[in-house]
């Protein structure tokens, strides 16, 4: 109970009578309710909150958008498309949440067209359509219009509110599933500046001289999720740029997710690869190396049995150059 309270406030866990208090009291408590629950991953409770703040003022945005962005979370056919039902009542708000919450649900959505369109093209799902090769085009196609008008309610939110994370990997995403891999690239830069503008100011906060220690605790989180996500917007640059054939820029990028996190063993095992496809095989052998000493995979493991064929294939490389 006293998370609770600490969560929600005076209105919630105080002395005043909940019949007491006025309409914006009420939907503020219902709204700052949501959140918490939100924040604890108990879905159900957070759209019952906003439900009774619908019920209290039908059409109101800030509880809209909690019920929406709850079913995006649920990321399920039915939730994804009730989600959409929300948004397409009002699909104009300019609010950058609304926008941005919006792209999320339309990228899933494409992402669950994409998926039946495999699975129709495979035999793995039932359709009434005679040639399944078609329908599974057909789902293709429908799965793009989805991505790409997510990507412009990802880039609407981002003109509401310039340097916003959330909207900035929604592009990184959706340029991806588009298959527009230098422009998921370029997001993915820009995304990680971004977060190196935010730890920026996280470390002049640690500096502030009345910084207390629940506050500092909560801070040296942030830095750590950030460096997280910053190792996986790496990881997915490198990925893209493979794929078109940047691959000094990859090992560039490689290199300083190594920088952040030594200890990752897949790092090593993209690092080598790397430098074999730029000729660089000792360089390359020693990274192969690293990445077996730092993983546990088992000996039997597919990836293993590839780093000693790709270790072999180093040594054959470096004695035909003599």
């Amino acid at each position: 109970m006293a998370l609770l309270c600490a969560a929600v406030g005076a209105l919630a866990c105080g002395s005043k009578d909940p019949t007491e208090l006025t309409k914006a009291e009420q939907l503020g408590l219902y709204y700052e309710n949501a959140l918490w629950y939100i924040q604890l991953g108990d879905l159900d409770r957070a759209q019952f909150q906003a439900q009774k703040g619908l019920e209290l003022d039908p059409g109101n945005e800030r509880m809209s958008l909690i019920m929406a962005r709850t079913n995006v979370m649920r990321g399920t056919a039915e939730s994804i498309q009730a989600a959409l039902q929300i948004f397409e009542q009002r699909p104009d708000l300019p609010d950058y949440r609304w926008q941005m919450t919006y792209g999320a649900a339309l990228e899933r959505k494409g992402v669950l067209y994409d998926e039946a369109a495999r699975a129709v093209r495979e035999g793995q799902r039932a359709t009434k359509a005679a040639d399944r090769a078609a329908r599974s085009e057909e789902l293709l196609t429908e799965a793009r219009g989805f991505w790409l008008e997510a990507r412009k309610r990802f880039e609407r939110a981002l003109q509401k509110r310039p340097g916003e994370i959330e909207a900035m990997n929604g592009l990184v995403r959706t340029n991806a599933l588009l298959g527009e891999f230098g422009e998921s690239v370029r997001w993915s830069e820009a995304l990680i500046e971004e977060i190196h503008a935010m730890q920026a100011l996280r470390r002049t906060q640690l500096e502030a001289p009345d910084l207390t220690a629940d506050r500092e605790a909560k801070l040296r989180e942030a830095y750590r999720v950030d460096r997280s996500f910053e190792v996986k917007t790496r990881l997915h640059a490198v990925t893209l740029l493979r794929r078109i054939s940047r691959q000094s820029d990859a090992l560039g990028h490689i290199e300083e997710v190594i920088a952040l996190e030594p200890e990752l063993p897949q790092a090593y095992s993209i690092r080598g690869q790397l430098q074999m496809e730029v000729g660089e095989f000792v360089k390359a052998r020693a990274s192969l190396q690293r990445f077996l000493e730092l993983t546990d995979l088992p000996v039997e493991d597919p990836q293993i049995r590839r780093t000693f064929d790709l270790q072999d294939e180093c040594e054959k490389r470096l004695r035909a150059n003599g």
